[in-house]
């Protein structure tokens, strides 16, 4: 497996789906953000993923109703960003 490198934008993307989720439920929160942590477990290669339709350069793994964005560089996965998918994403 490939080095998982998180930005700083994709964690304070993290915090901020973990405290919306955390009013609603605290476990619920703990859920949702386990899945996205070990979403790159499931990138096996690199570039099995498609393009994201807005950043070309970057590629997308989808997660509940999230995506998450990541390129590849050498021999490393950098998440880049968490991003909602429903119309109007606030998380």
């Amino acid at each position: 497996m490939l080095e998982v490198i998180w930005t700083n934008q994709a964690v304070t993307s993290l915090n901020e789906i973990y405290s919306f989720y955390w009013d609603k439920s605290e476990k619920g929160a703990r859920n949702v953000i386990n899945d996205l942590v070990k979403a790159p477990e499931t990138i096996k290669f690199p570039k099995q993923y498609q393009r994201d339709e807005f950043n070309s350069s970057y590629r997308r793994v989808i997660v509940r109703t999230f995506k998450l964005l990541y390129r590849v560089e050498d021999s490393r996965i950098v998440i880049m960003d968490v991003v909602g998918t429903s119309e109007n994403p606030i998380y």
